[in-house]
C-alpha cells in the first residue's frame, strides 16, 4: 500500500486571462478568478499552489502571495499591457515556453496541473506532456455553446478554440463540470465519451454570503429605498443589462411606488477594458436617458466582494439577465444571502435557480417577460419572503464551498500517485 507523504504536494494552477489577484472592477474580475481564489484558499490546507497568469502591466509584481501556500505567478506573453481576451490566443505558445523557463529556473516540482478556460487548457496539455503530470480542467465556457447554440459571431480563433476544446476533453485526466447542463452540453456537442467528466458544483462561502439585518445593510450601503432591484456583473452585452434596463422601464409604467435599479460592476476608471465593454457603457447611458430612468438607475461601480452581502441583503430581488451563463455565481451568492433571484432560463442558471422555488426564470432577451417576473415578486411580499427562505436553503444544501473543495481534493488525491 502506498504511504501518504507528509510533505504537501504542489499544484500548478493555470488561469491565463483571469488573475485572481487583480484589482476589483477590472475586466478580468469575473466568475473564473473568483472561483479560483475561493478554491485555492481552502485547498491550501492540503497543497502548495502556484497560479500562473499573464503579466499585463509593468507596475504589476511578477509574484504575489495570495494566501499562505498560494502564490500568483505572472508570466510575460505578448506585450506587457492589457490585451482583450479575444486576442490572447496569439501568445499561448510564448506563455507555455516562459512558464517552463520559470519552473526550471526556480527548481519547482509540480504533481498536477489544473487549468481554467480553453486558453489555459491548451497550454496545460503541453505542460502535462512536458512534465508528465496529470491534468484537471474547468471550461467555464464552451465554444460550441457560444457559436452553435447561441449563434454568436465566430471570432478569428473560433476553429482553433473548437479543436483545442476537443483535444482537452479527450486528453485531460479529469474535466470538472459545474452543472448537469454543462455535462449534457459536452456530451451532445462534442465527439467524446465523457468518461473523464466529474460533476462538481461551484460553491460559495456561506459564512461570507449570509443574510444581514436590514438596518445594518442600510447603514453599510447608504441605500435606503423601497423596491431595490440589484444587478451584479461586468458591463458587457452578454450580461444582459440593457434587457434589465428596458424591463425596469416597463415596470415603472405599471408600478407607482418607488423603485431603484442598483448596478454593481465595471471599472469606473475606464481603464483595462475592451472596446466592447466601453461601447456597451455608452449604449447603456443613451438607453437610460431615452427611457427617462436617470433618477432610477444607480451605478456603484466595483464593490469589494467582502461587502457584496450588504448589497444582496438590502435588495428585494437580484436579477441575472445574462444571455448565457455556464454556471451563474452571482445567482448563488444572492440566494445564499436569502435574496430571491430572477434569472434568464439559459445554461447553468436553469439548474442553479429553481423556478418558482428559489427564484423565477424568464425567457432570455425578453424584457417583457422579465418585467412580468419583477412585478410578480415585488407586488407579493409573502411570496418574496418564501422564495428568499427557499433560496437560502438551496444555496446551503447544494452550493457550499467546503463541499466543492472536498470534491476537488478527492479528485486530486485519486490522480496523485
Amino acid at each position: 500500500m502506498r504511504k501518504e507523504s507528509s510533505k504537501k504536494r504542489s499544484i500548478l494552477m493555470l488561469s491565463i486571462h483571469g488573475d485572481p489577484a487583480t484589482k476589483i472592477g477590472s475586466e478580468e474580475q469575473g466568475g473564473q478568478p473568483i472561483y479560483i481564489k475561493d478554491i485555492c484558499r481552502l485547498l491550501s490546507r492540503h497543497y502548495n499552489i502556484d497560479v500562473f497568469t499573464r503579466l499585463k502591466s509593468r507596475s504589476e509584481e511578477e509574484q504575489v502571495k495570495l494566501f499562505p501556500n498560494v502564490n500568483v505567478v505572472r508570466i510575460k506573453a505578448g506585450p506587457v499591457e492589457f490585451v482583450p481576451k479575444e486576442k490572447i490566443y496569439l501568445y499561448l505558445n510564448e506563455f507555455f515556453m516562459n512558464t517552463v523557463r520559470w519552473i526550471e529556473k526556480n527548481n519547482k516540482k509540480y504533481s498536477l496541473v489544473h487549468s481554467h478556460y480553453w486558453y489555459s487548457g491548451s497550454v496545460a496539455l503541453k505542460l502535462k506532456d512536458h512534465f508528465e503530470i496529470p491534468m484537471v480542467h474547468n471550461f467555464h465556457s464552451l465554444g460550441r455553446v457560444k457559436y452553435e447554440v447561441l449563434n454568436e459571431n465566430k471570432p478569428d480563433f473560433a476553429d482553433m478554440r473548437l479543436l483545442e476544446e476537443e483535444m482537452i476533453l479527450k486528453r485531460a485526466n479529469a474535466i470538472i463540470a459545474s452543472t448537469p447542463q454543462e455535462v449534457k452540453n459536452i456530451l451532445d456537442l462534442y465527439d467524446v465519451t465523457g468518461e473523464n467528466i466529474e460533476l462538481i458544483r461551484t460553491g460559495v462561502d456561506k459564512r461570507l454570503f449570509r443574510p444581514i439585518a436590514e438596518e445594518i445593510a442600510i447603514k453599510e450601503t447608504g441605500l435606503n429605498f423601497k423596491n431595490i432591484v440589484l444587478f451584479v456583473g461586468r458591463i458587457t452585452k452578454a450580461k444582459g443589462l440593457r434587457i434589465l434596463v428596458k424591463a425596469i422601464a416597463r415596470v415603472k409604467n405599471k408600478f407607482n411606488e418607488e423603485m431603484k435599479l442598483v448596478v454593481i460592476g465595471g471599472d469606473v476608471s475606464g481603464v483595462m477594458h475592451s472596446e466592447e465593454e466601453s461601447r456597451e457603457k455608452k449604449r447603456l447611458r443613451r438607453l437610460i436617458k431615452k427611457l427617462d430612468l436617470e433618477e432610477d438607475v444607480i451605478f456603484l461601480g466595483p464593490v469589494e466582494r467582502e461587502r457584496l452581502p450588504y448589497y444582496y441583503s438590502i435588495a428585494d430581488v437580484c436579477v441575472v439577465p445574462s444571455l448565457y451563463e455556464s454556471f451563474g455565481l452571482v445567482a448563488v451568492e444572492a440566494m445564499s444571502c436569502g435574496t430571491p433571484v430572477i434569472a434568464s432560463k439559459v445554461g447553468g442558471l436553469t439548474h442553479t435557480v429553481r423556478d418558482g422555488y428559489s427564484g423565477l426564470h424568464f425567457l432570455p432577451g425578453r424584457a417583457d417577460h422579465l418585467a412580468k417576473a419583477i412585478l410578480k415578486l415585488i407586488t407579493d411580499a409573502e411570496k418574496m419572503d418564501e422564495i428568499g427562505i427557499n433560496a437560502r436553503l438551496r444555496a446551503a444544501r447544494q452550493f457550499g464551498l467546503e463541499k466543492t473543495v472536498k470534491q476537488i481534493k478527492d479528485l486530486y488525491d485519486l490522480l496523485l500517485f
